[in-house]
């Protein structure tokens, strides 16, 4: 059967960091490129990568290309950094559109639409809930200590420093999921008893600024402003700057926790020269101690500044930066936050939600207790993406005629392997990617079988192998195949060891789907790229309709689509494809429906539709006619107006004459 192959690439989220020296992003391709020359070790390259800022935007294609050429994954996390660090600067001018910009009458109305979106369908947004998957990276650890050395007394006194040895660059700390929640648009964050501060972390304890607020005060107080094109996942977006005084900001910061120091009890000091007249001995004595209390430190009302990134045909929103601005003396330096929106199919619905955010802070850990007056700062970056999501309640009609362009996905090689390895991996997929275009399933079958052994913690190899066994009939083999690269993650073990979860998050299957541990269907826990995880299950249910498991194989290619709906069409095309070849007419003709309604110009959608209901097709005993089921002549006609000429068309023809 025809059957969709997807391109199985390694990718995790995309990451942060900071630097002393600014250079463009065609500078570190420059730098990459020498170091490689030189053949420099994968830490050497990551040192050097630590020292630089980026004056311009790393954009996903770039960075893509800039992966292929590093020495390990230690270089692969900085390169995240610097991705992370530098989304809020505008892209290099040789990747902005050239287009000029409209006139005043254009950019109302592009407004215009964009109002009419957030108004009438982003603030009418039903309760939705999601799994966040948030990545922390941070250059400074240090934090004031639980007590100041003094710990049941003065005589306990020991010498040195009471805190860690700070790091200076950023670096991943740790990933977590939560449960993402919004209601009308506005998130609503759950409850977290963690101790904040006194780990040497922070968190934020505001919901991310809310779309709707937002476009509202930048409207009302007629601050947006044309800014520049600019390409948005390969689609034109209109960006509009906007500024929010305090006066009219609904900005609140709440971030937690800073230090405040207490002092208790009593000290008593004496000398030696005491000492020889009849007092006590020199030292220290008394119960003199200090403890730290952890206190959030709240502002409401922050003024902030940022960018609306409008799609100029539908008007909807499909990015939005805030950067607080903050005074100097402030705790908080900041707080700025972006967010990708992208299409999401939830149930039978298209929705535009939050598909990443990133939001880069800065703080001073020691709060208001500055040691001798000194300032220490901690630079905190938080990248998240939100997945399986949920809704209570109906999603408002998106504005007619619109084509959302694919949510923003980010593709990166493993970062658990070298460039080297990385290469001999790929030779090997792409040699049986040639031997199943060429049918020479065995072969490709061989090739997987040997590198699934030598690496089993990667994902692409399995589902290699489980494409080159379904085409073999060996569909019990194909079904382990899928399960367990679907169990695996895109980094697998090797990552986890070099970096403790970093691809690696634990969050759980779709809503739409049944899959659960230990049973039949496959648990999914780890954060696959979506081409590949849709590629999975779409081929596992094949592997399940083959061997008569048909709940199970609807439950997959639910999940398919549930989980990469850019390619949901070609799912449901092939749901519907190895249904028929199954002989199940009824989930054959339930997939057919699906298919057409997500691609109602496909005419072989309509050929299987009506292969479907002839299934139900009677005889007239007088007249030996055929007598077609409702809607089954209908669907043969449509697939003969829009393919006349096609390869089923005879076939289609003939039944019809069959029935009049």
């Amino acid at each position: 059967m025809k059957r969709l192959v997807c391109i199985v690439a390694s990718m995790v989220l995309a990451l942060p960091a900071w630097a002393a020296k600014k250079i463009s992003v065609s500078d570190l391709g420059n730098l990459l490129t020498s170091m490689q020359a030189e053949k420099k070790s994968d830490a050497d390259v990551a040192n050097a990568l630590k020292q630089v800022e980026l004056s311009e935007r790393l954009t996903t294609a770039t960075m893509n290309r800039l992966l292929g050429e590093t020495p390990g994954p230690l270089t692969n996390e900085q390169i995240y950094v610097l991705d992370a660090r530098s989304a809020f600067l505008a892209p290099p001018a040789d990747e902005i559109p050239t287009t000029a910009a409209p006139d005043a009458a254009a950019q109302k109305a592009l407004l215009d639409k964009a109002a009419s979106y957030v108004t009438k369908t982003y603030v009418e947004l039903p309760e939705i809930t999601a799994v966040k998957t948030t990545l922390r990276f941070q250059d400074n650890l240090q934090a004031t200590a639980a007590s100041s050395g003094l710990h049941g007394g003065s005589q306990d006194a020991s010498i040195g420093s009471a805190v860690q040895e700070a790091y200076h660059y950023i670096r991943y700390i740790n990933s977590t999921d939560s449960v993402y929640s919004s209601d009308h648009g506005v998130e609503t964050l759950p409850a977290d008893k963690t101790r904040w501060g006194s780990n040497g972390m922070i968190a934020l304890e505001e919901p991310a600024p809310d779309l709707g607020e937002v476009f509202e005060a930048a409207q009302k107080g007629g601050s947006l402003q044309w800014l520049r094109w600019e390409k948005v996942n390969g689609k034109a977006a209109a960006v509009f700057s906007f500024e929010i005084p305090k006066k009219e900001s609904r900005f609140n910061v709440n971030v937690c926790c800073f230090p405040k120091v207490n002092q208790a009890g009593v000290a008593n000091f004496s000398s030696a020269a005491q000492a020889s007249l009849g007092g006590p001995p020199g030292g220290a004595s008394g119960t003199f101690q200090t403890s730290t209390d952890w206190h959030n430190w709240k502002t409401n009302d922050v003024p902030y500044r940022g960018e609306i990134f409008v799609d100029p045909d539908t008007g909807i929103v499909v990015r939005l930066d805030t950067e607080a601005e903050f005074k100097p003396g402030d705790v908080v330096h900041e707080e700025d936050t972006r967010i990708d929106y992208g299409p999401i199919k939830v149930g039978d619905a298209l929705a535009v939600l939050p598909m990443r955010s990133i939001i880069l802070t800065e703080v001073a850990p020691n709060g208001d207790s500055q040691a001798a007056g000194a300032v220490s700062t901690r630079r905190t970056f938080f990248t998240s993406e939100y997945k399986g999501f949920a809704a209570k309640g109906k999603f408002p009609e998106l504005p007619l005629n619109t084509v959302v362009p694919p949510a923003p996905v980010v593709a990166h090689k493993d970062v658990g392997m070298s460039g080297k390895d990385v290469a001999s991996v790929n030779a090997a997929l792409d040699q049986a990617r040639k031997a199943l275009a060429d049918k020479r399933y065995a072969d490709a079958e061989t090739l997987m079988l040997n590198l699934t052994q030598s690496q089993p913690t990667l994902s692409a190899p399995w589902v290699q192998l489980g494409l080159a066994q379904l085409d073999l009939n060996k569909y019990g083999d194909a079904e382990n195949d899928f399960r367990t690269a679907l169990r695996i993650g895109p980094g697998g073990a090797q990552a986890k060891d070099q970096v403790a979860g970093f691809y690696s998050s634990g969050a759980g299957p779709t809503k739409n789907s049944s899959f659960s541990e230990g049973g039949p269907e496959t648990p999914v826990k780890q954060n696959l790229p979506a081409d590949v995880k849709g590629t999975s299950y779409a081929s596992l249910g094949e592997a399940y309709a083959h061997e008569g498991k048909v709940k199970e194989a609807q439950e997959a290619f639910d999940a398919a689509v549930s989980t990469y709906p850019t390619q949901a069409g070609e799912y449901r095309y092939n749901e519907m494809l190895v249904f028929y070849e199954t002989g199940h007419s009824e989930e054959q003709l339930a997939a057919a429906n699906q298919a057409i309604a997500l691609d109602a110009t496909r005419a072989v959608n309509y050929y299987f539709k009506g292969q479907a209901l002839l299934t139900k097709a009677t005889m007239d005993p007088k007249t030996q006619k055929m007598i077609l089921p409702p809607g089954c002549a209908e669907a043969y006609e449509k697939y003969l107006q829009l393919d006349p000429k096609g390869a089923n068309a005879a076939d289609a023809r003939s039944i019809l004459a069959a029935a009049k």
